[in-house]
């Protein structure tokens, strides 16, 4: 069976800016979608860094990991106990 994902990657098109950019889309099932990151297409500041699906991949990622319907913090309430040690 495939691990359900909350959170997804999108491609989509910005009329105001006229560029591509990749959305990352909480796909709760009790909520309306909502883009909780985006990332541009292109390289638009010339660093190399954060752009393109490979950067709005690994947020997703991570927040699949965090806060995903699976996710091991969500299922056995750790972040908050991880929270009260530290």
């Amino acid at each position: 069976m495939k691990k359900p994902l909350r959170f997804t990657v999108e491609y989509n098109y910005s009329e105001r800016d006229a560029e591509f950019f990749y959305d990352v889309v909480d796909n709760h099932m009790l909520r309306d979608r909502r883009v909780v990151g985006w990332y541009t297409a292109e390289d638009t500041d010339g660093s190399g860094y954060n752009y393109g699906y490979d950067a709005a991949e690994e947020l997703a990622l991570d927040l699949n990991n965090k806060y995903g319907y699976l996710s091991y913090d969500k299922a056995y309430n750790m972040s908050k106990l991880n929270s009260e040690v530290a």
